[in-house]
């Protein structure tokens, strides 16, 4: 049986990975590649021991391009939009070491993007002093992060609770497959899920709900629902008066999985804001989009803590 992760070649049955099944999450990649320059090619592109500034733009040019059209490049590599792309160069005894990160919020690995980047820039090189017999690329790889030293840390787990707003799920006409998938990765992520309501569309309802709780030193509330436009929808309309402060940054960002979610047409709203010690998420009440939002809060719900 093939790997589900790789092309099938057997058979004449090859098509692309399906990564549709997979959350949108940030990755990040780094490749390094070295380039041996020949002392009678040294002219062409260095200068006073370094790259010229022409070679060296030129270069970074090349290879940030390259890695942004790695698609049209690789048969059945996936399209990505990077949102960041950084390329290095250092010189030493007739050598170049390049190096090249990317970074993108995305469904797949970036390293063929990361490598693709390495080797055009070296290309490029290559092209400056092509006429010199010797010029060659050594060596280009992945670089792999370095393993985290060991440590002993003692963290105090967060209190969360998820809250439903919705009169369907109420009376049991429907499943709260959204809010289940959200408290089961936090809990898989250490927090304490000890709160799960489901409430009517009722501003009082979801003010005293949201008052007990912070009460109780519940540290994260997540509503799903009620953050559409209709008249029901007063989940944001009751809670936004509350709030000490909004976090724009945070609501960009499940915005933008939002917009993969919906294919670009976002008819919900998104808030996140903090009352008191507590941080409010407001978030529709849709199970792809509660796995998209799983996917960004879970690692990175604690760092708010330090704000």
């Amino acid at each position: 049986m093939s790997s589900p992760h790789k092309p099938e070649w057997a058979n004449g049955r090859l098509h692309m990975e399906d990564v549709s099944v997979k959350p949108s999450s940030l990755h990040e990649a780094r490749a390094a590649a070295r380039l041996y320059v020949p002392e009678e090619a040294h002219y062409t592109v260095f200068r006073d021991g370094q790259l010229k500034d022409d070679v060296r733009a030129t270069a970074t040019i090349a290879a940030i391009q390259a890695a942004k059209n790695t698609h049209d490049l690789i048969p059945l590599h996936q399209k990505g939009e990077l949102n960041w792309v950084e390329v290095t160069f250092e010189v030493y005894d007739g050598n170049v070491h390049i190096e090249a990160a990317v970074r993108a919020v995305t469904r797949q690995s970036l390293v063929m993007e990361a490598l693709t980047a390495v080797n055009v820039a070296a290309l490029t090189l290559v092209d400056f002093c092509r006429d010199f017999p010797g010029v060659s690329i050594k060596n280009s790889h992945i670089v792999f992060p370095k393993p985290r030293e060991k440590s002993l840390e003692i963290t105090t787990p967060v209190h969360a609770g998820i809250l439903i707003v919705s009169e369907r799920i109420l009376a049991g006409l429907g499943s709260d497959d959204a809010g289940r998938i959200i408290q089961k990765g936090l809990r898989d992520q250490g927090f304490l899920m000890d709160h799960y309501s489901v409430i009517a569309n009722d501003p009082d309802k979801l003010t005293e709900k949201v008052q007990q709780w912070l009460e109780q030193d519940v540290e994260v509330i997540i509503t799903l629902g009620g953050s559409g436009l209709g008249k029901k929808d007063i989940t944001i309309n009751t809670l936004e008066p509350f709030f000490d402060f909004r976090l724009e940054g945070v609501e960009q960002s499940l915005f933008n999985r939002a917009q993969i979610v919906y294919n670009g047409f976002v008819a919900q709203r998104i808030a996140v804001g903090k009352i008191g010690k507590a941080f409010i998420v407001c978030l529709p009440l849709d199970e792809r989009l509660a796995r998209e939002a799983l996917a960004l809060l879970a690692p990175n719900i604690r760092s708010l803590f330090e704000i």
